[in-house]
């Protein structure tokens, strides 16, 4: 039995060597030498180098999908790029933007927050894609957030078994597919010529808008404290390299807006930005949000809305940059 259970251990020994290499391999070849064919937004945020932009902005959907950085770059004449990635919480936000700042500036973060930001956990489907940070998971500024995260038989697995997270997502980073499949990188080139934007382009009209399931949220709202810590990390990131924030709440459709009762929520963000000190400007509910035919859904601008309040917040942005 003894005999047994040391071959058993050498077995399991020589396996984790295997798998560990197998893995080293794999982070040198998705991190340093093709990851420009790894299909998700971190990638491009990533590769960037030597950017020095006047603003960047950052968030969920509500930053990705409707603010067009193209529209505020001919209207200010300014230089941006849109950061943000559909469903990111805050942790998955501070990863994007400490790992752009390393290579890259910004004189002004415009940072999306409202109430699916700070509830982040009940209002995206994936809010930390650790998929997309892999070949950078050893990387101290990283590897801490996955610790926050991630449950720890998850984390101490990736850590010591190095391929095991490659395994998990194989359906993300396809060894094969990517040795001969380039049509990835044509994506790649329609996130750089929208500078990292993606609008909607439909409109919602055409199946109308359902707010008869939502609840009226009353009372005090408790914000997932994940969220709040890492939302002060990005508002600490800024202040150590000298950047100016402004966060946002973009529009809502004026039924979501009523039947969630966004005024007893944003009043508490208010206070929020009052007590941790930071500009917050609500455009949850101004005239665009009672103009149904600008909605893609009770919460996102289609491409038409985004161009229009995208033009509103050029003018913001702006008058922030003159004024510091």
């Amino acid at each position: 039995m003894k005999r047994f259970l040391q071959h058993i251990s050498i077995f399991a020994g020589i396996g984790i060597l295997l798998l560990n290499g197998i893995g080293y391999v794999l982070d040198q070849y998705y991190g340093k030498l093709n990851n420009q064919f790894v299909d998700h937004k971190a990638n491009w945020i990533f590769k960037k180098n030597g950017e020095n932009l006047d603003y960047a902005v950052l968030g969920a959907s509500r930053a990705y999908n409707v603010i067009d950085i193209n529209t505020i770059d001919l209207t200010a004449g300014l230089t941006g790029l849109n950061l943000g990635e559909r469903g990111a919480g805050y942790a998955e936000c501070y990863i994007l933007l400490e790992h752009f700042l390393r290579k890259n500036s910004t004189k002004l973060l415009v940072l999306s927050l409202d109430y699916p930001s700070l509830k982040s956990v009940e209002s995206y489907s994936y809010p930390f894609k650790e998929y997309a940070f892999l070949p950078q998971f050893e990387e101290d500024s990283i590897e801490f957030v996955f610790q926050d995260v991630l449950p720890p038989h998850k984390f101490w697995m990736y850590k010591f078994v190095k391929a095991s997270k490659y395994m998990e997502f194989n359906s993300k980073y396809p060894f094969y597919d990517n040795l001969i499949h380039f049509g990835i990188e044509q994506e790649y080139q329609k996130i750089e010529q929208s500078k990292g934007s993606k609008l909607v382009n439909k409109n919602q009209r055409v199946e109308g808008f359902n707010t008869q399931d939502m609840e009226e949220i009353t009372g005090k709202v408790q914000f997932n404290k994940l969220d709040l810590r890492y939302l002060r990390k990005i508002i600490q990131l800024c202040k150590s390299n000298d950047i100016e924030l402004l966060c946002y709440s973009a529009p809502l459709y004026k039924d979501l807006y009523f039947a969630r009762g966004y005024e007893n929520i944003n009043n508490q963000i208010d206070s929020l930005a009052a007590s941790w000190d930071f500009e917050w400007n609500d455009y949850s509910f101004i005239p665009l949000s009672q103009q149904e035919e600008y909605f893609a859904d009770n919460s996102h601008l289609n491409q038409a809305g985004a161009k229009i309040f995208s033009k509103q917040l050029a003018r913001t942005i702006s008058e922030k940059l003159k004024a510091n």
